[in-house]
This record gives C-alpha cells, structure tokens and sequence, in this order.
C-alpha cells in the first residue's frame, strides 16, 4: 500500500498472487460416432455439456464452472479477503486513488463484485467496463452511469466535467457519495488518464467529491 501524504492525491496499490493448488480434474472426453450420416445428428459439446452433466449427476440447482464473475461462488482467499478490506478501506476514505493488480485469473474483477456488494445504499457507483475511450467518450460513459443529464447536441469536455461536477456538488447534501470504478485500466491512455486525476480534483473547502 502506498500512500503520500505530500500530495494532492493518493493511489493505494493492492497485489493479487496467483494462486497455487490443483483443482478436481475434469471427466475424461468420449468420443460419438455413429454410422448414420453426420448431418442427421446433432451434437452438444464443450462447456455446455459438462454442465449439464454435472448438474443431474450431482443435482445442482445452477450449472457449475461459469465463467461469469459471481461473487456468491467466489472463494475468499487470505490474499482475496486482504485486497477487499484495502479496497473498503479506500473507498470509505475521502477521495484518492485506488489500484488493485494482479495477473490474469487471480479474480480481480469478482473481488470489485464483491466490494460493491458490500457498499452501503447511499453510494452512487459509475462502473466504466471498456476503458479503450477517448476524453470525451469518457466523461459522457460516467454521465450515463450516474444518470446525469447533458445537451445532446454539446458533449464537449468543459459541458461534461460541468455537469458532473454540479452533479458531485449536490449529492452530500442528499447524504450520498460518488464512486468511480474502472475495469481494466491499464488500457487507459495517458490522455484519459489524466481526465480522471483531474476528476479528483473536484471538492468542496472540507472533503473530495468523487
């Protein structure tokens, strides 16, 4: 975790290892043949066969080995459940950045899950899923995300960062908060970037507004 104390701003970096241990092996495939012609059959394979497999083999309720990021199946390692009590940790501080890293696979993605989860109703949450934007796309993506309103016709960077800062400005007052999350932001460009520190800069003579 790094903090400054000097600056404007902090980024709190957060390591996810890889995780070691070898899971149950997967049942062996078999191979369908059949003497009719092939076009008079039709065959299910892949993931979606395992799964029905598995689950009237073993009676499951839902089909096993989803690759959607499911926070109610996500096992909580001692890494995992130290990456989400930073991020609590962050997100309930006034302001900052947050960076959560680690390899492909090591369940970066499901541990956000698993934090906006636990964010109390009185948080608006903007999630920007495609980081490949440009300035302006961006400002209008987190527009979109807290539900603020802006001339169709003038999406230039001085109207959005004006709407969303009049939007940032009134929300402690209704006793909410705003957060900004984004998904796989090592893709960002520097241009995008440096939009989203000067985003941090907007605040009130007593806390950070985003």
């Amino acid at each position: 975790m790094l903090l400054s104390r000097h600056s404007y701003f902090k980024i709190m970096v957060i390591k996810i290892s890889r995780l070691t241990g070898q899971g149950p092996e997967p049942p062996a495939k078999t191979s369908i043949t059949s003497a009719e012609p092939r076009h008079d059959r039709w065959f299910l394979w892949g993931p979606d066969l395992f799964a029905i497999m598995y689950k009237e083999y073993f009676g499951l309720r839902e089909n096993p080995f989803s690759i959607a990021p499911d926070p109610h199946y996500f096992y909580m390692s001692e890494g995992h459940r130290e990456a989400l009590a930073h991020l609590v940790y962050g997100v309930n501080s006034d302001g900052g950045f947050i960076l959560l890293t680690g390899e492909v696979g090591t369940g970066k993605t499901t541990v956000c899950r698993c934090l906006l989860e636990q964010l109390p109703e009185n948080t608006e949450i903007a999630f920007i899923l495609n980081p490949k934007l440009t300035v302006e796309e961006l400002l209008a993506a987190i527009c979109d995300e807290f539900g603020i309103g802006y001339p169709e016709g003038n999406r230039s960077n001085g109207v959005l960062v004006s709407a969303i800062y009049e939007y940032l400005l009134h929300i402690p007052g209704k006793g909410r908060r705003a957060i900004l999350v984004v998904e796989e932001a090592q893709n960002l460009s520097l241009e995008v970037l440096e939009q989203i520190r000067l985003l941090t800069n907007l605040e009130t003579s007593q806390r950070k507004l985003l």
